[in-house]
């Protein structure tokens, strides 16, 4: 009989390229034309540059929702690999038991496993430590390369008001904006004659300087005390670069990121000389 086939296709690294997705689709396609099974052109599913270390992804939310209906609506779901499924051990075990339980098979193409073989949960459970093992490694690499260009001070975060990134040879540096650091002494001198952090907010929008740059797709909005709090207590304005203060951890069973403060033993701090 001709088994109907279900694809789910996920990349997640800012290394990987959208085609990831239409690579990883044509070998399940492949897979499934050499056993004789028909790929079912409304069951393809794909998450793009998400991450796979937690399972609330709205391709995978939408292929478990179909794979639920009655009668169920595909009889195999075909992977390229097992980390395309999830990059966590536990994720990965409930998602292929919960397919299993509603009849479905799931089988990962590079590496020949299919839940159907007595073998298979001893392969998943093998494969999804090494996918998980892989994301810790690579955020300990990504760790260690930040904190050796800040040691090589150059700047290993994002966009700071009264400066600009500049690409070097070896990674980025931050180097002063003229027009911006007039603003940034303003406020400081301001601070320095006893106003409220509301009066600087207010006077700068009198003035119609241009704030700091909104996140993308934002509406571009007026100064606001709290910004320029934060500005007032940001040790890179007098000339000390901290990094590694927070980090961010997810929350269980999400791609939620929360922030967290680490012990101050674990910052590094960098006296710098602004440049121009």
């Amino acid at each position: 009989m001709s088994l109907r086939c279900s694809i789910y296709a996920r990349y997640s690294s800012d290394q990987q390229k959208p085609t990831s997705i239409d690579d990883q689709i044509r070998e399940c396609r492949e897979a499934a034309q050499a056993l004789g099974w028909i790929v079912l052109q409304h069951q393809i599913y794909a998450d793009e540059a998400i991450s796979g270390a937690a399972a609330d992804r709205p391709g995978l939310k939408r292929l478990l929702l179909a794979a639920r209906l009655v009668p169920r609506p595909f009889d195999v779901l075909l992977l390229d690999d097992t980390s395309r499924l999830a990059r966590n051990v536990g994720d990965s075990a409930r998602i292929i038991e919960e397919l299993r339980f509603l009849g479905i098979r799931v089988r990962a193409i590079s590496q020949g496993i299919d839940s159907e073989d007595e073998q298979s949960e001893v392969l998943w459970t093998v494969h999804g430590l090494v996918d998980s093992l892989y994301l810790k490694e690579l955020a300990k690499k990504t760790h260690r390369g930040l904190e050796g260009a800040v040691r090589r001070s150059l700047h290993a975060g994002g966009r700071c008001y009264g400066y600009q990134n500049v690409p070097v040879d070896g990674g980025v540096e931050q180097r002063i904006n003229d027009a911006e650091a007039q603003v940034v002494v303003r406020i400081f001198e301001m601070a320095a004659r006893g106003c409220s952090l509301k009066e600087i907010a207010k006077t700068l929008n009198a003035d119609q300087i241009t704030p700091p740059r909104p996140r993308t797709g934002r509406v571009p909005g007026g100064w606001c005390p709290t910004a320029i709090r934060e500005m007032l207590r940001r040790e890179l304005y007098i000339g000390q670069q901290v990094w590694n203060k927070s980090t961010f951890v997810k929350r269980p069973g999400t791609n939620k990121r929360i922030g967290r403060m680490r012990p101050p033993s674990e910052w590094v701090v960098m006296e710098r000389r602004n440049s121009g």
